[in-house]
């Protein structure tokens, strides 16, 4: 699995200029080239009935707007430019969500980034509606940053939430590639019974449950390995939702990757709920792993 082009969202806000930093970082690590996009609706949406100098100071003001806007972007490019191996920059016209994720399709992106606008507290945030559209529109993947890990370099340490699933598995293979030559990955598994037969099933019962996460795991690690980087995995007995928020609690991680195993149609992606819950509870930044092909409605 490679990185070769990153589109990053930008809205001139702190939080986006985090998104940029993050994309510079991936960028740096995998020579990936960086694309940052500002999408405004100013371009098609003349006044109704407009002419004379009506038209004329509409069309100024327009063309004002994007040269202010590309002048912005040019300045950020430069700051961020120094520092990776090929940045470039584009406005476009539309809403924000749609416009970055048919950005990213146009340019066979492998990876959007986007900030969040979310207010923190209690170590939980929820996301600003642009990055949460991006996620459930786009069949790219997704990050969505949190401050804290822009600086250059792989990831340190990534948790890697699995059910075993090929999106899971994806998952596992983009950490590889995310994770820092002497970094750490966690691949972190929950199993749980049934709640309506959970009193029925006995120790032996459980016992086995628990030896056969732990095999597939071990089968799991089996087919990834990279020199000096470390993987190791871990299932417990938890719902999911509520072990990996435990998890993350519980450790210093720099990154999380999971697979969405939500269903598309009409161009609109429902995330699972737990790979929803991760990305609105954790106290990182989260990258969630799409099928990267448009389903049919």
């Amino acid at each position: 699995m490679e990185i070769t082009k990153i589109v990053v969202g930008i809205d001139f806000s702190d939080e986006s200029e985090v998104a940029a930093k993050y994309g510079v970082k991936i960028a740096r690590h995998t020579g990936a080239e960086v694309v940052l996009v500002h999408a405004g609706m100013v371009l098609d949406h003349k006044p109704p009935e407009s002419k004379g100098a009506i038209l004329k100071e509409w069309e100024e003001l327009v063309e004002n707007q994007l040269n202010s806007d590309r002048d912005r972007l040019e300045a950020l490019r430069t700051r961020l430019g120094s520092r990776s191996p090929e940045i470039s920059h584009m406005v476009i016209d539309g809403f924000a969500d749609i416009g970055l994720c048919d950005a990213a399709k146009k340019l066979g992106a492998d990876l959007i980034i986007t900030g969040t606008h979310g207010r923190t507290g209690v170590k939980r945030f929820f996301m600003g509606s642009v990055a949460e559209r991006v996620v459930r529109l786009s069949p790219h993947n997704v990050l969505v940053t949190r401050p804290g890990a822009e600086e250059p370099g792989g990831f340190e340490r990534i948790l890697v939430p699995t059910d075993f699933s090929v999106q899971a598995e994806k998952a596992v293979q983009l950490a590889m590639v995310l994770a820092a030559k002497d970094g750490r990955i966690d691949v972190f598994h929950t199993w749980n019974t049934p709640p309506e037969i959970a009193l029925e099933w006995t120790g032996p019962v459980l016992d086995e449950l628990a030896s056969e996460a732990q095999e597939a795991g071990t089968r799991l690690l089996a087919r990834h390995h990279r020199e000096g980087l470390t993987i190791a995995f871990d299932t417990v007995r938890a719902h999911a939702a509520e072990g990996i928020a435990e998890r993350l609690e519980s450790g210093n991680y720099d990154l999380v990757i999971m697979g969405s195993h939500g269903r598309r149609g009409l161009r609109r992606f429902l995330l699972g709920s737990i790979a929803e819950r991760t990305v609105r509870h954790a106290p990182c930044s989260v990258l969630i792993v799409h099928q990267g092909d448009e389903d049919s409605d």
